[in-house]
């Protein structure tokens, strides 16, 4: 089993423990349905939407294979329209002492060309919410444990309701499903990071809709 390729340490803000983050292709210790291509070849069936909202939901998210780390700032900046390459990234980003890319780099990088960012600690409903309005959205997972936190930056790019699991571009595989109860086993352990990309002119956010209704 293959371990990770690039990691390094952030403390995330109110979990109060280091956290090791990359973007590697990151087998789930125990799962080996997590990194299995036979359901994530599926969705790439359901082109057109042809399921109403809350049913399935698939982004057309442009992929980039990388076994290091810089695969979803890649991802989100090309499907915003931003032309950008996995060196230049990793040149911007990439700490060669700590081994990875702390969560503030990627804010910093988006914002640098003209996107508005956000990271912020999300839900189940405000991330379909954003998907719904096809916006890809990156999560941060704990493969590990509290004690000894192994983190991995994933783009989620679609959810099935009826089997119950998300979609995710995760290293070199493609729209990996993962069931829901163990990406949020993953996604709690670090207080579910997710960072919303969107060029600026979208002053209010699917989420921040979604917390207004729900006041």
């Amino acid at each position: 089993m293959r371990g990770f390729r690039s990691i390094c340490a952030v403390l995330t803000p109110g979990l109060g423990v280091f956290l090791l983050i990359g973007c590697a292709e990151l087998p789930l210790p125990g799962s080996a349905e997590m990194y299995s291509g036979t359901k994530s070849e599926q969705i790439q069936q359901t082109a057109g939407y042809p399921d109403p909202p809350g049913q399935v939901v698939h982004v057309q998210v442009p992929f980039f294979p990388d076994d290091t780390d810089q695969c979803g700032p890649a991802t989100l900046l090309t499907y915003w329209g931003i032309p950008s390459e996995l060196p230049a990234l990793k040149a911007e980003m990439y700490s060669p002492r700590l081994r990875g890319t702390l969560p503030i780099d990627l804010l910093l990088a988006a914002q640098a060309r003209g996107l508005q960012t956000e990271g912020s600690s999300g839900t189940l409903e405000r991330l379909k919410a954003e998907l719904d309005a096809h916006h890809p959205v990156v999560v941060l997972l704990n493969l590990g444990w509290v004690v000894f936190p192994q983190g991995h930056y994933v783009v989620i790019t679609g959810y099935d309701d009826r089997q119950q699991g998300v979609y995710m571009h995760s290293g070199l595989a493609r729209n990996l499903f993962v069931p829901y109860a163990r990406f949020f086993s993953n996604w709690e352990k670090t207080s579910r990071w997710m960072l919303r990309v969107q060029p600026m002119e979208r002053h209010v956010t699917v989420s921040e809709r979604v917390e207004r209704m729900d006041e």
